[in-house]
């Protein structure tokens, strides 16, 4: 992973985020791993990717309300 990319930042600070809080890393658990089985026949992965997706941006905002951060700023 590059060091200067805004996602690479963002992956570190989610799992650090995950690490600190259990309940939600195994609430991501279950959904990761209920797409991977609702999904699992699909030709592509578009639905799944766009499922946890709906996952990652509801915890932006827990994980900026945790920080007390405007999620839009950072």
């Amino acid at each position: 992973m590059r060091q200067d990319s805004p996602f690479g930042d963002y992956v570190l600070v989610f799992r650090d985020w995950l690490r600190e809080n259990p309940d939600e890393a195994r609430n991501y658990e279950t959904v990761k791993r209920t797409l991977a089985v609702q999904h699992a026949s699909a030709s592509d992965y578009d639905d799944y990717t766009r499922a946890k997706t709906a996952f990652l941006d509801r915890a932006q905002t827990r994980m900026a309300a945790g920080a007390g951060l405007d999620e839009r700023t950072g």
